[in-house]
C-alpha cells in the first residue's frame, strides 16, 4: 500500500526544491547516518539520512570538529543512559524509518 504523499512531512520541501535552490541559505553539513542507496547512481528514490548541519563560523573554519561530531552522534545510535539531548539522537538514529524534520539547536 502506497503511503499517501501530502502526508508526508517532508513533502512541502521536495516541491519547493527549486525556490531553495535559487534563494535558499548555504550550510556547512555532515552525514551521520544514510540508506546505502542514496549513494548510487542508478537510484531514483527518496531514502532516509539523518545529517547535521550548521552555519556557525567556528565549524567552517574547523569541518573536521563537525565531522567528529557526526561521528560522535553515530556511535550513541541505540544505546541508552545518555542526557536527555543526546539520548534522543540515539533513539532517532536507531528508528531509521522515522522522519525528524527539524532538530535543531539541541547539542
Amino acid at each position: 500500500m502506497r503511503k499517501d504523499r501530502r502526508t508526508d512531512p517532508l513533502i512541502h520541501l521536495y516541491l519547493r526544491q527549486k525556490e531553495f535552490y535559487q534563494q535558499g541559505d548555504v550550510y556547512l553539513g555532515c552525514i551521520v547516518q544514510a540508506n546505502e542507496f542514496l549513494f548510487d547512481p542508478q537510484n531514483r528514490w527518496n531514502c532516509p539520512a539523518a545529517v547535521l548541519y550548521t552555519q556557525d563560523d567556528y565549524y567552517y573554519q574547523h569541518p573536521e570538529e563537525l565531522a567528529q561530531l557526526a561521528h560522535d552522534l553515530y556511535s550513541v545510535k541505540g544505546e541508552t543512559g545518555y542526557v536527555e539531548n543526546v539520548q534522543m539522537f540515539a533513539d532517532m538514529l536507531a528508528n531509521e524509518f522515522s522522519k525528524n524534520v527539524i532538530l535543531k539547536n539541541y547539542i
